[in-house]
């Protein structure tokens, strides 16, 4: 298993594909999940799932950043990494039955009527997969191709399973079960995946002050992370009802879907960064680090730009007429993506790899406190658009501390060159889709040609100046030869 060294760009292909799996299989089930189940309905199972995350987030900890980080680290040395995961797993299942503890007594405080206790106990599920599933261990080994397969196997049966059962307003109890089963699912493969590659036994006999102490600041900073992603939803829920739940979702999802695929560029090097780090590469690492910085500043802006112009577009296709009026808030959270992505840049791939937690545990609290003020202010007075501005106030708060705090070890902002070509492409997406506009085509006709447009002219804006770029940088090289 160890030893084995996999390329970034296979890598990044592999991680390509499985985040526009992750956004063109909810593309194809949203719009009938919507359609079917009504936005109650669909509201109602998101709510539950928006709770059930918080104590998935519990079984959870911070293991998922502390084992890529440490398991990075060791992933040379199999019998060293064959013990970090038996701790792990000793760690992980305490987590998980303090996890169901505190469900159990949230339920029984709460007591909630209905179907929900039955829904949110299918939908519990996800803290046992969590626990068996060592989803950090195939990112340690950098087997993306593992990773990918995975995802897109499990997704493309829950889709089948979906067409196939959920047919009624009422089969929202189908749509539980079906996601419980994919957690499930998801869990079995990485258990066996693990087996497979380490033994699995519980270990008690190691040093849990050291494992703890980093893991649970890192869980801090997930909680805070989540306080900020996921309250508004949970918000929503208790001071707007259900429907303005099922409203809101659908621009959260497809803002999730963007700012995930943008996401991935970061996800692919953080295992490499630690690497090179533990190896004491540093400038391999800084190299990397600028590289993934000027890729994120070529894409967020376009993408941004581009998501907004066609919001009303998306939200149309995915939900329909009913969920028409979330737009505003979809174009809200355009403007938050810019800040969430280079915010986890800056959390992953510079503060956690240098083993400063801390740092990051900091901005996000600060960030975490400014959306439960901002939420508990502007969700009962304008609802979702308040969840949504919320968002955006958070996001650029958090992004902010982030690169004061990453200042010391990276390069904060992307190199100066990359921004006149970026501002050129930007304004020829923006011309491209106001074209597109006194054409008055249909609605998917007009989507996607606004999107193959954009794309293209955006495209040969930065290929141009990528190519004068390496043209340049070989000029010089033969004038100092």
């Amino acid at each position: 298993m160890a030893g084995k060294k996999r390329s970034l760009a296979v890598n990044a292909v592999l991680n390509c594909l499985r985040v526009c799996s992750n956004i063109i299989i909810p593309l194809i089930s949203f719009p009938w999940l919507t359609r079917v189940l009504h936005a109650e309905n669909f509201g109602k199972v998101s709510f539950c799932s928006s709770l059930v995350a918080w104590f998935v987030l519990a079984a959870g900890l911070g293991i998922g950043a502390y084992s890529i980080r440490e398991g990075a680290r060791l992933r040379e040395n199999r019998e060293k990494l064959s013990r970090f995961c038996d701790e792990i797993f000793t760690i992980n299942l305490f987590s998980a039955a303090l996890a169901y503890g505190l469900l159990a007594a949230f339920l029984l405080i709460w007591r909630p009527g209905g179907d929900y206790p039955y829904i949110i106990a299918v939908l519990s599920v996800g803290i046992l997969g969590g626990t068996l599933s060592f989803d950090w261990l195939p990112n340690v080994m950098e087997d993306f191709r593992f990773i990918t397969v995975r995802v897109v196997s499990i997704q493309f049966l829950a889709l089948c399973a979906i067409f196939a059962f959920v047919r009624r307003p009422e089969d929202y109890v189908i749509y539980a079960w079906i996601t419980a089963a994919s957690s499930i699912a998801s869990a079995a493969l990485n258990f066996a995946y693990a087996r497979r590659n380490i033994r699995i036994v519980p270990a008690w006999n190691f040093d849990w002050k050291s494992r703890l102490r980093p893991i649970l600041i890192l869980f801090g900073n997930a909680l805070m992370i989540s306080i900020y992603l996921q309250s508004d939803i949970t918000m929503l829920g208790f001071f707007r009802g259900e429907r303005e739940v099922g409203l809101y979702k659908i621009p959260v999802q497809i803002y999730s879907a963007v700012k995930t695929m943008l996401n991935a560029i970061t996800v692919v090097a953080v295992p490499r960064m630690s690497l090179y780090l533990s190896a004491d590469r540093k400038e391999d690492y800084h190299k990397l680090a600028s590289m993934i910085l000027s890729c994120l500043a070529y894409l967020c802006i376009p993408a941004m730009l581009g998501l907004c112009l066609i919001a009303e577009n998306c939200v149309l296709l995915i939900g329909g007429n009913e969920y028409v009026s979330s737009t505003p808030a979809l174009r809200i959270l355009c403007l938050a993506l810019v800040a969430a992505v280079f915010g986890n840049f800056y959390v992953n791939a510079v503060l956690i790899v240098h083993r400063r937690e801390k740092s990051a545990f900091t901005a996000t609290v600060v960030s975490a406190l400014v959306n439960i003020v901002l939420n508990l202010a502007l969700i009962p007075a304008v609802g979702f658009v308040g969840a949504a501005l919320t968002t955006l106030a958070a996001e650029i708060v958090v992004v902010t501390l982030l690169a004061y705090f990453s200042r010391a070890y990276v390069r904060v902002w992307p190199d100066r060159k990359v921004i006149a070509p970026m501002c050129m492409g930007s304004a020829l997406i923006l011309l491209s889709c106001r074209f597109v506009d006194g054409l008055q085509l249909n609605l998917a006709p007009d989507t996607a040609l606004k999107i193959a447009l954009s794309v293209l002219a955006y495209g040969m804006v930065t290929g141009v100046a990528a190519a004068f770029a390496v043209a340049g940088k070989r000029r010089r090289k033969q004038e100092r030869m």
